[in-house]
């Protein structure tokens, strides 16, 4: 799993109307790469990718609150191999640019019950709602920077903790891991773009995944102790389901982290063995050291 550092690079041309390259990230494909409902390609270089989209508020001057008060969620896609603003950004001389970047875009007149966006002119902030369905998940990742003129750079970073499940290297040929129901986690919560923080909701959830291929987005999160949280595991042997369960009472979810749970099922006996949390922090870098040093801790349920 390679990560890469996500620059988009503004300039001022001609009118100073701003343009920009490279590409963001999602997750890895081979982890949690879902963006709109579908994984997005990634490619090395700095020429935009067509049919790329991001949304994008700027705060002008150091007063604070730093609002969405001189452009908001304005919409920043790829055409032709440059990256375009729907908005005209100008620099404006000596007064500082605050960038707050995001993405999936959300179109604010199209109703989205997982995301929305605080209105113009307050403090960036979105609000996400975890579906009960882990298909609709949503990979949520931001960006900012501040700039008077030049160049701003843009490096997205991941804010929500994802969970998946995998097989395991024992698991019977004629077996299928059918579906997991994860149970006491909050789902909901709004992320303050100016201070890099979460505001958690209220009350946790239970949310389902259709076999292995679905994985959990969450706001991060310390699960108290004692809690009954846990990850379900249904497999399905020739039409016989069994059932395993994780206990996920005391674990931290921290944002931009991935977590593994790889299964094993023989004999009628589900196990899991639990990898240690990958992407140490919350970018990646645009190099090609290995993000698979994780080191694996049996765990039986």
């Amino acid at each position: 799993m390679n990560g890469m550092r996500k620059i988009l690079t503004w300039m001022a041309v001609c009118c100073f109307i701003l343009s920009c390259s490279a590409l963001p990230q999602a997750l890895p494909e081979d982890s949690c790469a879902v963006i709109s409902g579908k994984t997005k390609a990634v490619s090395f270089g700095d020429e935009a990718v067509d049919d790329f989209v991001f949304g994008l508020s700027v705060h002008l001057g150091n007063q604070e609150p730093y609002s969405a008060d001189y452009i908001w969620n304005t919409r920043v896609s790829a055409r032709d191999g440059i990256w375009k603003t729907d908005d005209v950004i100008y620099w404006m001389s000596t007064v500082p640019l605050r960038f707050y970047a995001y993405m999936p875009y959300m179109n604010p007149t199209v109703p989205n019950e997982f995301m929305t966006i605080s209105s113009a002119g307050e403090v960036p902030e979105l609000q996400y709602n975890a579906s009960v369905n882990a298909g609709q998940h949503i990979d949520l990742q931001v960006a900012e920077d501040i700039k008077e003129n030049g160049v701003a750079e843009l490096n997205f970073r991941h804010i929500l903790a994802c969970i998946r499940i995998v097989k395991g290297g024992d698991f019977s040929e004629n077996a299928e891991i059918e579906e997991v129901r994860a149970s006491g986690i909050i789902g909901n919560g709004s992320y303050n773009m100016v201070s890099g923080t979460w505001r958690l909701g209220i009350g946790p959830g239970t949310f389902r995944s259709s076999g292995i291929t679905e994985p959990f987005m969450f706001p991060p999160q310390e699960i108290p102790d004692k809690s009954a949280a846990e990850l379900e595991i249904i497999v399905n042997d020739q039409g016989r389901r069994i059932k395993g369960n994780i206990p996920l009472s005391g674990t931290r979810l921290e944002e931009g982290l991935l977590y593994t749970y790889k299964i094993s099922y023989i004999a009628g006996r589900i196990t899991a063995a639990a990898t240690e949390p990958v992407i140490p922090g919350n970018t990646y870098y645009m190099d090609e050291r290995s993000e698979d040093n994780t080191t694996e801790n049996d765990y039986i349920p």
